[in-house]
């Protein structure tokens, strides 16, 4: 007889995912041999455990359900359920997580299956939501930064006086070879179209034509 059709074979939910194989034969163990204890960890939160003796089994189930183990009040029902479901048995797909549904699984047992699938499915949207904000918290402060930086160094010519201005203007002057100022200037007079030059009136000194 395969373990999956086992008589003696229990299923327990809601466990916390610190919970381990040792912890779990010790939690059942004092009921009657063990064949085999089995954790899901993908998605976590339940497991199975053969006894030898079905009797063993339905003693643990009357006796544990409801107990506290690692923290958590555990469900403990047998794996062939009460009342078999007329569908059968196979594979739900949720998204990356494949949950296995035993034909003899009951609805409650199947229930807290998808649970604890749908737990782990929003446990991870949520860590990228978060991440996702954080980033954008890092951004927004990098913005905030520049900005600051950028009114003080508006603030600081906006306030400078204006003879400090001006001797910096005649020390750039000071400083300028004389060469330099000269061809700026006759370039400058270079760029100046002939006809503005033409249009410009030339004083002409008055003549004593009387001498």
């Amino acid at each position: 007889m395969s373990s999956r059709d086992h008589p003696g074979k229990v299923f327990v939910g809601g466990l916390d995912d610190r919970t381990s194989k040792e912890e779990l034969e010790r939690f059942f163990g004092k009921h009657g041999p063990l064949e085999a204890v089995w954790i899901a960890r993908n998605p976590p939160g339940f497991g199975f455990v053969t006894f030898r003796d079905p009797r063993d089994a339905q003693d643990a189930c009357d006796d544990l359900d409801g107990r506290e183990l690692v923290g958590r009040y555990v469900k403990v029902e047998m794996a062939n359920g009460r009342a078999k479901s007329g569908g059968g048995g196979g594979r739900r797909s949720m998204g990356a997580a494949t949950i296995v549904v035993n034909q003899a699984t009951s609805p409650a047992t199947a229930l807290m299956v998808v649970v604890a699938a749908v737990a782990v499915a929003v446990e991870a949207v949520a860590e990228i939501v978060v991440a996702a904000l954080a980033l954008a918290l890092a951004l927004v402060a990098e913005v905030a930064v520049a900005l600051a930086v950028a009114l003080v160094l508006v603030a600081e010519v906006a306030v400078t006086p204006g003879h400090l201005l001006a001797e910096t203007r005649d020390h750039l002057l000071e400083e300028t070879p004389g060469h330099l100022l000269a061809e700026t200037q006759g370039h400058l007079l270079a760029e100046i179209p002939d006809r503005l030059l033409a249009e410009t009136p030339v004083p002409v000194p008055d003549l004593d034509l009387a001498n």
